[in-house]
């Protein structure tokens, strides 16, 4: 193998760790998003019926419904991890965008629960906060194991080095599709 088809290799396979990567982080975070937002929604959901079966019949069920605001604001956020992703960002500033967003997020939710206060007033907006709370620390956590993820195993190849493998060879095949 000859000088330049070694850089080409090397450049290759540093533009296939980059794309798994940005695959990995999105995939991970956009699955979170269902899961918590399904979480959220069955509670919001449960919680309305049985107020307005059990307490008041004749309460509008529009207003209560507060889980929209989740998924609207946790959506843009989401969006915002995905440009910022594709960028060449630190985890580090990732880490801290999370935590700036989820502070702000907190903040509006406050507000709404006191503006719109649900009836009789319950203080929702400690589940949300709960939430935040645990997946900041998660996320925390995942950064401080960061390297113990992508550490080699005993044939010498990591979860993720198959996983830029894999990424190395459809851009094999993308660049032989071009030629």
């Amino acid at each position: 193998m000859d000088e330049a088809s070694t850089i080409e290799e090397y450049k290759l396979y540093e533009l296939a760790e980059k794309r798994a990567k940005q695959k990995f982080i999105i995939q991970l975070h956009v699955g979170i998003y269902i899961g918590i937002n399904i979480f959220l929604t069955m509670m919001n959901v449960i919680t309305v019926v049985v107020a307005a079966l059990t307490i008041i019949p004749t309460i509008p069920l529009l207003p209560q419904l507060w889980v929209f605001y989740s998924w609207i604001g946790w959506g843009a956020g989401l969006l915002i991890h995905i440009i910022v992703t594709k960028t060449k960002s630190p985890m580090l500033i990732g880490f801290f965008t999370h935590g700036v967003v989820s502070l702000m997020l907190t903040i509006i939710l406050f507000y709404i629960n006191i503006a719109y206060p649900p009836i009789p007033f319950f203080f929702w907006v400690i589940f949300p906060l709960v939430a935040f709370i645990g997946a900041f620390t998660i996320h925390g956590v995942f950064m401080l194991l960061y390297k113990k993820i992508f550490r080699e195993d005993k044939d010498g190849k990591s979860w993720f080095d198959r996983l830029i493998e894999k990424e190395a060879g459809k851009i094999r095949e993308e660049l032989q599709k071009d030629v």
